[in-house]
C-alpha cells in the first residue's frame, strides 16, 4: 500500500496541495468530468480543509478561467465555510448542486502545469501552532474564506483575477487541511490584501 492509500485507509486527509489533487483524480479515473460531488465523496469522511483546498487550487489554475466555473466553485466553497461556522461535522451540500461538473482532462492539464510550483508549497507546509486552526479560530477563517467567495462574483468578468481571492483560499485551505497555524495567520493578513487588490481591479 503507497503512502496516499495508507493515510486513506487511516482516515487522514491529504498532506497537501499535490496529494489532495492526486486523490481526486484517482478516485475520478475514466471519468470524463469531475463533478462537485466528486469532490465530497472523495474528502467528506476526513476534513473540511481539502473541500475548500482542492476547489481553491482549481480557481487559481486555468481551469478558474471557465465561464461559470469561478462562481459555481466559490458556492461550494462558502457552503461548506457556511457549515464550519454552524459547527456541522459532517460537510453536505445540496443534491442538485453537487452534479454541477467541469471537463476532467481540463483539469489534469492544469495541474501538470502547476507540477514545480505545487511541490515546492507543499515543501514549506506543516502543523504548527495549531491552535490558531481550532475553535474559535477555526470559524473566523470560515468566515473570511466566505468573504471572498463573495468577491468572485464581480472579479470573475476580469480575465484570471479570481486567482486573487482563490490564493488566499488556497492558504485557508492547506492551513486547515494540515493544521498549519502560521499559514492561517498568513492567510489572514492576506485577505486584507485581496480585498484592496480586488477594489483596485473593479474600480
Amino acid at each position: 500500500m503507497d503512502r496516499e492509500a495508507d493515510n486513506r485507509a487511516k482516515g487522514a486527509g491529504p498532506r497537501g496541495i499535490d496529494e489532495a489533487l492526486d486523490t481526486m483524480l484517482a478516485d475520478t479515473h475514466g471519468k470524463d468530468h469531475i463533478r462537485i460531488g466528486d469532490i465530497l465523496d472523495t474528502f467528506g469522511r476526513q476534513a473540511f480543509g481539502p473541500l475548500i483546498l482542492v476547489p481553491a487550487v482549481l480557481l487559481t489554475l486555468p481551469t478558474g478561467a471557465l465561464p461559470g466555473v469561478p462562481l459555481v466553485l466559490g458556492a461550494f466553497i462558502a457552503v461548506i465555510c457556511f457549515e464550519i461556522v454552524l459547527g456541522t461535522h459532517k460537510p453536505t451540500i445540496p443534491r442538485l448542486f453537487s452534479r454541477l461538473k467541469m471537463k476532467r482532462q481540463s483539469v489534469v492539464k492544469a495541474r501538470q502545469g502547476a507540477d514545480g510550483i505545487i511541490g515546492f508549497v507543499d515543501r514549506l507546509i506543516r502543523p504548527r501552532l495549531t491552535f490558531l486552526v481550532g475553535h474559535p479560530f477555526l470559524e473566523i477563517i470560515a468566515v473570511i474564506c466566505i468573504a471572498l467567495c463573495m468577491l468572485l462574483l464581480p472579479l470573475e468578468f476580469v480575465p484570471f483575477a479570481t486567482a486573487i481571492p482563490g490564493t488566499v483560499l488556497i492558504l485557508m485551505g492547506l492551513a486547515i487541511t494540515a493544521r498549519d497555524g502560521l499559514l492561517a495567520m498568513l492567510g489572514l493578513i492576506s485577505a486584507g490584501g485581496a480585498g484592496v487588490g480586488a477594489w483596485a481591479m473593479l474600480s
